[in-house]
């Protein structure tokens, strides 16, 4: 990690999308990061995940969204877009937008990750960073499955 003097606190609640870079490991970018995991993300998973999404919305109703703000939408989001014909019908390999989502999703609902989850104010900050991103990447494909589902 960079001698950087914020700290996780500042690192949650921070709007500097560098900020949330902090958490992952040295010479890494959250790009690569969410590259990385995504592929290996299959139909299969993706499957799995929409019939999970009751425990991505289980999660999200524990989260102050004072403190991640657009965390809920990006849950709702991807509940509908795991729910969606178009992810339903997916075959391999996935298209990025549908593969990055399901990496997201399975990120959030794991407990131990980069931050774990049951840190005090910062626990969720590199999901949330991880949703920021994958939404920004995907901007485009995800808003057209999702309005025409």
């Amino acid at each position: 990690m960079s001698n950087d003097s914020r700290t996780s606190k500042d690192v949650a609640v921070s709007g500097n999308k560098n900020a949330y870079n902090s958490f992952l490991p040295r010479d890494t970018t959250l790009d690569e990061l969410i590259a990385s995991g995504s592929r290996f993300v299959t139909a299969v998973d993706l499957w799995a995940l929409s019939l999970l999404t009751h425990r991505l919305i289980r999660k999200l109703e524990l989260v102050d969204p004072r403190r991640y703000p657009g965390l809920d939408q990006a849950v709702h989001a991807t509940v509908l877009l795991l729910k969606s014909p178009q992810a339903q019908a997916a075959i391999d390999p996935l298209p990025r937008h549908l593969a990055e989502v399901g990496f997201a999703a399975h990120y959030f609902l794991k407990e131990s990750d980069l931050i774990p989850d049951k840190t005090p104010e910062v626990g969720l900050a590199d999901d949330f960073a991880i949703f920021k991103q994958v939404f920004a990447r995907n901007r485009l494909e995800i808003d057209n499955v999702i309005y025409k589902s």
